[in-house]
């Protein structure tokens, strides 16, 4: 019985440890910019803006060189847009995100 706790031990920590050596935690942040073509709108008599500010600030962890999860607060900044009456449609975009993270080396 001994022997094969061992034996399991040691196959583990073989098939881990390589593992956890390329296991790390990430911090990442963005910023740039957003634009959308209303060039058919305006046509229309509709107004807005078609650029805001973005940004985003998270982190993450690695399991492995290949596999991870991350988390983290994205916002795509204030749009507004006016129809030719009296509407206007004000939009501010952001929110949390998580999901994993893929990575390949080709």
């Amino acid at each position: 019985m001994k022997k094969t706790v061992s034996k399991t031990a040691a196959v583990l920590a073989l098939v881990l440890l390589p593992a956890a050596a390329h296991a790390q935690f990430f911090v990442e942040g963005t910023f740039g910019a957003g634009r959308v073509n209303l060039d058919d709108f305006r046509a229309l008599g509709f107004s807005g803006d078609d650029a805001a500010g973005t940004w985003s600030f998270g982190g993450g962890y690695m399991f492995s060189p290949y596999l991870g999860i991350e988390a983290g607060y994205r916002s795509f900044g204030d749009f507004e847009f006016t129809a030719p009456g009296p509407a206007t449609l004000r939009a501010d975009a952001k929110g949390v995100y998580v999901g994993p993270v893929f990575e390949t080396y080709v």
